[in-house]
């Protein structure tokens, strides 16, 4: 999205916006906070923020989950760790006799990864994933969609001005 706006400040401005929007627990004002910024940066740059609108599906996506596993889903912390794991047993080998080799190797570390972390307790739960887990909904706060779009207002603001 950065490179997708015309001038600078005006998609760090959209990126300040964003994650003061992302920071919230309740999926309502995460939305609002979403609609919110693309409603401010349409004012600044139009590709910008049609650019955000297409985006709107995929990046809200997380918010099916239930709360405790969205910070997993959200970001791509476990497909890193992953590629790390697999470049450093890749390094040892160097030079592979063929195709197959590798992607038996590639293979076996992958599962031997799920394994791993099937087995951690911090990591997602197959059991949470069934339906009804952890859906009950966040008590509604008072004020809180216009705390949420005071913030992202506030951050999408404090960045074009530094800009």
């Amino acid at each position: 999205m950065l490179e997708r706006c015309r001038r600078k400040g005006d998609g760090s401005a959209a990126v300040a916006a964003l994650k003061a929007a992302f920071a919230e627990a309740d999926p309502a004002l995460v939305r609002a906070g979403y609609r919110r910024a693309v409603e401010l940066l349409a004012a600044a740059d139009a590709r910008g923020a049609e650019l955000l609108e297409d985006a709107a599906p995929a990046a809200l996506a997380y918010l099916a989950f239930p709360r405790e596993h969205r910070h997993w889903v959200r970001t791509n912390n476990v497909q890193e760790r992953m590629n790390c794991e697999i470049k450093r047993r890749t390094r040892v080998v160097q030079v592979f006799p063929s195709a197959a080799s590798l992607v038996r190797l590639v293979g076996a570390v992958c599962l031997d990864q799920n394994d791993a972390w099937a087995c951690e307790r911090n990591f997602i739960d197959r059991r949470s994933l069934e339906p009804g887990y952890g859906r009950e909904p966040l008590p509604a706060e008072p004020g809180g969609v216009e705390r949420v779009l005071r913030l992202v207002e506030e951050a999408f603001d404090r960045k074009r001005r530094a800009a």
